[in-house]
Formats: C-alpha cells, sequence, structure tokens
C-alpha cells in the first residue's frame, strides 16, 4: 500500500504529481490520462474525492490541444449531469470528431447516443 495525502490509493493512481506536472507544461496527453486516473480515483477511494469537474477542464484542455481521446473522454462526461447541464449535442459532436479520428470507443459511444 502507498499513501498520498495521508489516505490509501491504489498502486496504479499514483504519480498524480508528475501527470499534473506534464500536463502544466502542456504535454500532450498528460490532462487526459490524468484525468482518467482522478475519474478511477473517485470510484476507487472516494472519500478522496477530487473536485467534481475537474476531470471535464482536463480532458477539455487536451482535446484543445488536439487529443482526441479526450475529446471522446470529455464527450462522456457531458453526457453526466455531474459538472452541470448535460450537454447531449456537443458530446455528440466531440464523439463524432474522435470516431473520425480513428478513435473507436469514440464511435461505440456515439452510436449508443444515438
Amino acid at each position: 500500500r502507498t499513501y498520498y495525502a495521508r489516505n490509501y490509493v491504489p498502486d496504479d493512481l499514483l504519480n498524480l504529481d508528475t501527470l499534473g506536472a506534464s500536463c502544466q507544461r502542456g504535454v500532450v496527453g498528460s490532462c487526459t490520462e490524468l484525468g482518467r486516473r482522478l475519474a478511477a480515483l473517485r470510484v476507487e477511494v472516494p472519500e478522496l474525492t477530487p473536485p467534481v469537474c475537474v476531470e471535464r477542464d482536463l480532458f477539455e484542455r487536451s482535446c484543445d490541444r488536439g487529443d482526441m481521446n479526450a475529446c471522446a473522454e470529455l464527450a462522456h462526461v457531458l453526457r453526466r449531469p455531474a459538472c452541470g447541464s448535460p450537454d447531449p449535442e456537443r458530446a455528440h459532436a466531440l464523439y463524432d470528431r474522435a470516431c473520425r479520428a480513428h478513435v473507436t470507443f469514440a464511435c461505440d459511444w456515439r452510436d449508443e447516443l444515438g
């Protein structure tokens, strides 16, 4: 077990500080991975829950930098009411954009949305 911020964090969720620093420096994909890990952390260790919309901001940053995986993740967040009102139209557009860039899971999620 590893402890982070005085609480248990599964080993695969380590290096959040390193990812955060890379994201701040503009390393494409690091914001996406940080967002994914924070979302996983929310599920794995709910008492360490970060602010509810932090993943959205991270995915938005990476999507704006051209990371199509981040665009698909952002679309997924936009479908849920946790970060404000759901935006299915924007979600569909982001899924479609990522799908056209050959992000296959985005195609599946887009088709689910209809």
